[in-house]
């Protein structure tokens, strides 16, 4: 920065107010935490938050202490935004943002800035001396990671396994779970298991060399997430929160509809969320925007159930005829006349998982998918993917 910037601090509050400046994450993903609603297979949209427990030096509760939020915070001097955002989702989370961030999976996009002077608790008015009002403004940002980043986080045995029908099974997030005990029986175990994706039936192997079964419940320890079995959040049951005292993703709908506790998020985060759902569904028919919560390999399945997660919340659409989409999709071309789609020659097991009627965990019906990836200069889409009339 230029020397001649370098001013004295400004000494005129009443010329010069300076309002604090804030930043809020919307971190969607993809799960089904109501397995037997046959039109969410493809999963639910999800979003996720913190229970506010901010508490001023002086002890002094700060404002919606105790309502669920977007995950945010005031931006520290000499701090970007893009910078706070990510800090404050490490600090108010157990998710490893910034690791997400170094190894190129997490895509940032500044969604909008709130400005409304009565936004928050923390407002001015004419009783308040100049230079000691107080107003904040807050940039949103979408922070989107491949919805599998969250596995690992999200892993609880045999009621994750029922309600994962949008994920495939990860054998990492068992693994994980079982680390502890199982380098009691062998210390030599490698912490890592991704040689089980090549098993034809992990299940079985795992049963067999350490008599453990993935179906059943199994025992994890307290730092792993736990599930509350009368509410329909997924609890990432996270330690040493800072200013929050939990935080877990929740379905979309429930929030817009009031179906958590207090009936509405803190300050004006309903209308950040509600925002956002619109922006993401508006922004997929015509950019590439979806891909960000699919791997950099993804199948057909894996990009309609993003497409089908939004669409049920921004325009009522919960259940997408799946030809009709996959044959758009294979032949979308870019602006410049190319292939959005790349095939890659491989294919991914789908193992998704269901109950019959008995109340069983089942293997669903289905071979391996093709697996894709995108077009490395894709900006954009040549023709719109609108979601289809009602009919």
């Amino acid at each position: 920065m230029s020397d001649r910037y370098k001013d004295t601090p400004i000494e005129d509050p009443k010329r010069y107010f300076r309002p604090n400046m804030a930043t809020d994450a919307i971190v969607f993903a993809i799960l089904n935490t109501d397995y037997t609603n046959k039109d969410l297979y493809s999963g639910e949209l999800h979003v996720l938050l913190i229970k506010r427990d901010a508490v001023q030096s002086s002890g002094k509760e700060r404002p919606d202490r105790g309502y669920w939020a977007l995950p945010g915070g005031f931006v520290a001097a000499g701090e970007s935004l893009e910078d706070c955002v990510i800090r404050e989702l490490v600090e108010e989370t157990s998710i490893d943002f910034k690791s997400l961030q170094k190894e190129g999976s997490l895509e940032l996009t500044q969604l909008k800035t709130y400005s409304n002077p009565k936004r928050d608790a923390w407002n001015f008015d004419n009783n308040v001396a100049l230079g000691q009002q107080r107003q904040t403004m807050s940039t949103a940002f979408l922070v989107n990671v491949p919805n599998s980043s969250f596995t690992l986080t999200l892993a609880k045995s045999d009621r994750f396994l029922r309600n994962s029908r949008a994920l495939h099974l990860d054998m990492d997030i068992f693994m994980y779970a079982l680390f502890n005990e199982w380098q009691a029986i062998d210390e030599s175990i490698p912490y890592d298991w991704k040689k089980l994706e090549n098993k034809k039936d992990a299940n079985k192997y795992l049963t067999e060399k350490f008599n453990v079964d993935v179906t059943k419940d199994v025992e994890i320890n307290e730092h792993l997430p736990t599930f509350v079995d009368n509410e329909r959040f997924i609890d990432i049951n996270a330690k040493d929160f800072s200013d929050a005292s939990a935080a877990a993703f929740v379905p979309v709908k429930d929030i817009l509809e009031g179906k958590i506790e207090k009936k509405r998020l803190a300050f004006d985060h309903n209308d950040i969320l509600k925002d956002a759902v619109n922006f993401f569904a508006k922004q997929i028919m015509t950019e590439p925007l979806a891909f960000s919560l699919c791997e950099k390999e993804f199948t057909l399945a894996e990009v309609r159930g993003v497409y089908q997660a939004f669409w049920d919340i921004a325009y009522g659409f919960n259940k997408i005829e799946v030809g009709n989409f996959q044959n758009k999709f294979l032949k979308l071309e870019d602006v410049y006349s190319n292939r959005v789609l790349v095939q890659t020659g491989k294919r991914k097991e789908q193992n998704r998982f269901s109950l019959n009627d008995k109340g069983a965990l089942i293997k669903d019906k289905g071979g391996p998918a093709k697996l894709f990836k995108l077009n490395k200069n894709l900006s954009s889409f040549n023709l719109a993917i609108a979601p289809p009339k009602k009919r």
